[in-house]
């Protein structure tokens, strides 16, 4: 295996995971993640999917013990308690003191703690919106705090336009993650998707993913871009089962669909690609019936009406920011062109005079 080139930290990379459920991309972003953690970088564990809190086990211990301390990032409308045994390994910090402070606090250890954003705490819009805020300003940050940065997002294909047309801030975050993404190598980051299809990332994100790592996957999982990739591993199969010795082949290199969990593809921009193995984590990686809140004490509350304030404050803001949108087209538009926006919107004029002074 060439290390070297598959994990390169000493360059900043975009690597992007994928494959079938349950085979192993959780366990590679983690490692990935945790080799920067270890050569100083701040690890920004940024999304997760489902409710249970697979990125907070980064305080977990592992099976030698080691373990990192964590900064929990939360809603103001939740409450994180924890037990003296964890005070060491969880900081939990409100979103509203802001994204630099976050950080900074993140970087007075060494290695920085993991900063963890718990966005099932969340209500959508409002998710979006914060986590759309810490997309837009990491690169800047990065370079305030000459400090290098690697962002884990997990399921990744949950944060692109195809999945997230029901929420209202979705384009908001969309734009905050492509500029980020396009941005984050020029500015001491590193960025680790994992997601099941990778020709779900809209083309812009695929284009800048510089290492592409495929764990256990169907023809079906690649993309049109790749097909490329499993033709010719089966193309090389066959000609190795002419030969006779198709057993030994396919045991050295297997058909993606044949990997173990612990095997993986590296795909280079120039189209040469590797068989590599990566082991666990050394923290804790949550198994099937681990549940956070019960291994380490810690007590996790959400203020239902709180949450319900903030979705109408998130809906009263977004409902300001269109108008004022509105009203700047309108001002720049003449009499009739006004009008026929008033008949598509179904209002009057007298309407569209009352935007026009709201401005």
């Amino acid at each position: 295996m060439n290390r070297e080139r598959e994990v390169d930290l000493q360059k900043y990379h975009g690597y992007v995971i994928f494959g079938m459920r349950g085979g192993g991309k959780s366990v590679l972003g983690e490692v990935i993640a945790e080799r920067a953690l270890r050569r100083g970088c701040l690890v920004f564990d940024s999304y997760s999917a489902g409710y249970d809190l697979e990125s907070a086990f980064w305080c977990v211990p592992g099976e030698k013990g080691i373990r990192y301390p964590v900064i929990l990032v939360h809603p103001e409308y939740a409450s994180i308690e924890v037990p003296q045994s964890y005070k060491k390994w969880v900081t939990p910090m409100c979103d509203k003191v802001g994204v630099g402070a976050i950080y900074r606090e993140a970087l007075k250890s060494s290695p920085p703690k993991v900063v963890v954003f718990l966005n099932i705490l969340y209500e959508d819009d409002h998710m979006l919106t914060t986590l759309g805020d810490f997309y837009k300003d990491t690169p800047q940050i990065a370079m305030e705090v000459d400090n290098d940065f690697c962002v884990l997002i997990r399921e990744a294909s949950q944060l692109v336009s195809a999945n997230m047309n029901i929420f209202e801030n979705a384009k908001l975050v969309k734009r905050s993650m492509v500029k980020f993404l396009n941005v984050a190598r020029h500015s001491r980051t590193h960025f680790v998707l994992d997601l099941q299809l990778f020709g779900d990332l809209f083309r812009s994100v695929r284009e800048i993913c510089d290492r592409v790592m495929v764990k256990k996957a169907t023809f079906r999982m690649f993309p049109e871009s790749l097909r490329w990739f499993p033709q010719s591993l089966f193309y090389m199969h066959r000609s190795a089962y002419l030969h006779g010795d198709y057993e030994e082949y396919s045991r050295r290199v297997p058909l993606p669909p044949k990997l173990e969990p612990h095997q993986y593809y590296c795909i280079y921009p120039d189209d040469e690609y590797s068989l590599n193995t990566n082991p666990m984590p050394n923290f804790h990686h949550r198994r099937e019936r681990d549940v956070f809140t019960k291994l380490t004490g810690v007590k996790i509350e959400v203020d239902d009406e709180g949450r319900i304030d903030e979705q109408a404050s998130s809906k009263e803001k977004l409902w300001k920011a269109r108008t004022a949108q509105l009203v700047d087209y309108l001002c720049n538009t003449n009499f009739m062109q006004q009008r026929e926006v008033g008949e598509l919107l179904g209002v009057d004029r007298s309407t569209i005079s009352r935007l026009l002074n709201y401005k």
